[in-house]
């Protein structure tokens, strides 16, 4: 396997990872810090009583005492991260997607356009993880944010 071919498959499978980790991680966290989410919410009308229960009852046994402000933004600072390397591994060198599709969904609950509750913290932190996660990438690609012809 030659060099370049190496380095170009370090540079598609690191953002694949990326977002992977963090939409797990995101995940998760409403699993253990979060009450119940919006997502059960809906999972109810969808899944039997035993398995919504047995979800309530993870959460109670994994629930770990975390500052009010980071139980309420680290999922979607995840999000944002694996939002901005899911973009980049579909080779779309941009910062500008993730970042306005991040700032429109808290400002859309910011309007009452979708359900959810507009947080400063998260509209902050979203836009500063899609920021260092572009920069990351593109250190990662040695600068270059067009798209690649291999």
């Amino acid at each position: 396997m030659n060099k370049k071919y190496q380095v170009f498959e370090r540079q598609r499978i690191i953002p694949l990872m990326l977002a992977g980790f963090f939409l797990c991680a995101g995940a998760f966290s409403y699993l253990l810090w979060r009450p119940q989410t919006l997502a059960e919410q809906w999972l109810e009308f969808l899944l039997p009583f035993s398995l919504i229960n047995s979800l309530s009852e993870i959460r109670q046994a994994l629930h770990l005492e975390v500052p009010l402000w980071l139980s309420g933004s680290f999922a979607d600072v995840c999000w944002a991260v694996a939002l901005t390397a899911a973009i980049w591994w579909g080779e779309l060198r941009s910062y500008l997607l993730p970042l306005v599709v991040v700032c429109s969904m808290e400002l859309a609950q910011l309007a009452g356009v979708i359900p959810g509750t507009f947080d400063s913290y998260d509209l902050v932190g979203m836009s500063l993880a899609v920021l260092l996660t572009y920069a990351f990438l593109k250190t990662l690609s040695g600068g270059k944010d067009e798209q690649q012809c291999v």
